[in-house]
């Protein structure tokens, strides 16, 4: 979503004609509601230990949200508005899972550090990209690599170690096994 977040303009004019390229500002909005997709292996769990009726309640209150957000904002703030709307209830359904969660599994069930550092950084990037300065694309790839690098370095895993460093040390360890299996 960050690549979406920085470069959207330009993917919407080379896909849509520059005629559209205004419609860029709304998909890096829409972005934001990607990071509910932190929890989604939590709403699997909580899908499975209820009978699904975590997903059914969390969909009635998430559609309840979008449609009253929406009407809210819709007429005012158009295309825009629809966006702030989608992205405040996919927000909203996540918050939801996390609180289901902690109430279920205690705190150790959410890594809370993780989400807050993809709200972080997303938020930041929209608001940096809408800066004057980063429309170059100089700028504009060092701060889409800054924040790539932020959130590689920044992301733990449940042993507190960082992941990227973790699945590079899995794929190492997978590569060594079969150069030792093709070499018998």
């Amino acid at each position: 979503s960050l690549f979406v977040v920085f470069y959207g303009e330009q993917v919407v004019a080379a896909v849509f004609t520059v005629a559209y390229r205004d419609a860029a500002g709304p998909l890096s909005i829409l972005c934001l509601g990607l990071i509910a997709f932190v929890v989604s292996s939590q709403t699997q769990l909580l899908q499975l230990e209820t009978d699904a009726r975590f997903n059914r309640d969390t969909i009635i209150v998430g559609l309840v949200i979008l449609y009253v957000a929406a009407a809210l904002l819709v007429a005012p703030f158009q295309l825009m508005g629809a966006a702030v709307a989608r992205a405040g209830a996919m927000l909203a359904m996540g918050g939801v899972t996390i609180l289901f969660c902690v109430k279920r599994w205690g705190w150790r069930s959410v890594a809370g550090r993780n989400i807050m550092i993809m709200i972080g950084v997303m938020s930041l990037a929209i608001w940096v990209e809408q800066a004057p300065l980063v429309s170059s694309p100089l700028p504009r790839f060092a701060t889409f690599s800054l924040a790539v690098v932020m959130i590689a370095v920044s992301m733990r895993n449940q042993e507190k170690g960082v992941v990227v460093v973790a699945v590079a040390a899995q794929v190492l360890a997978k590569w060594r096994h079969r150069r030792r299996i093709g070499s018998v």
